[in-house]
C-alpha cells in the first residue's frame, strides 16, 4: 500500500518537470538579430572619352522621397546613395538634386521606380521584411543623362548596386 502514494508522488513530480520545461520552450524573449529593412543602392556615373560610364563623386547632393512621409538623403563626397523602398506601394518618385546650394529647377531630376514587393517570413522573433524587384525606372534629364536598372533584385545582399545614374558631363 505504501508503493501506491509514493508512485502518483512521482508521477506529479514527472507532470510538474515536464509542464515547466515545455513553459520555458515557449520564451518570447528571443533576440532578433538579422536585419529586417532591405536597402536599395545606387552609384553615380558620368561618361569618358571613349563613353564608357565611370564613377563621379558628388560633392553635396540631396535624394528626397516618400508619400505621405518625405524622407531625404544628403549625399556628401560620394558616388554611391542608398534609401528604403516602401513595403506598402509599388513605386516611388525620388528628387534628385546634384548640388544642394542651388535650388534652380534645371538642377533638379524627378525619378520615377516601379517595383513589385514580395513578403518574407525570417523568423517568430524577427518578423518579416520585404524584397523588391525594380520593373521600370525613368527620369527627366535636366542633371540626369541617363539611368538604368543594374540589378532589378532588392534582397538582403550589401555588395550590389541596383541604379546607375549617369550624370551630364
Amino acid at each position: 500500500m505504501r508503493v501506491l502514494p509514493s508512485l502518483t508522488r512521482l508521477k506529479n513530480l514527472l507532470w510538474i518537470g515536464v509542464s515547466l520545461l515545455c513553459f520555458s520552450a515557449c520564451n518570447r524573449t528571443t533576440t532578433c538579430i538579422e536585419p529586417q529593412t532591405v536597402v536599395m543602392r545606387g552609384g553615380f556615373y558620368h561618361s569618358d572619352t571613349a563613353g564608357k560610364p565611370v564613377d563621379t563623386l558628388l560633392q553635396n547632393a540631396n535624394v528626397v522621397f516618400g508619400g505621405d512621409t518625405l524622407f531625404f538623403v544628403n549625399i556628401k563626397k560620394s558616388h554611391t546613395f542608398s534609401l528604403t523602398l516602401s513595403p506598402l506601394q509599388d513605386s516611388v518618385r525620388l528628387f534628385f538634386q546634384s548640388d544642394s546650394s542651388d535650388l534652380s529647377p534645371e538642377l533638379i531630376d524627378t525619378i520615377f521606380l516601379k517595383y513589385t514587393r514580395e513578403l518574407s517570413f525570417i523568423s517568430t522573433a524577427c518578423g518579416f521584411k520585404t524584397f523588391y524587384n525594380l520593373n521600370a525606372i525613368n527620369s527627366t534629364t535636366h542633371i540626369i543623362d541617363s539611368i538604368w536598372i543594374a540589378q532589378a533584385n532588392v534582397n538582403s545582399t550589401l555588395s550590389t548596386e541596383h541604379v546607375k545614374i549617369r550624370i551630364r558631363n
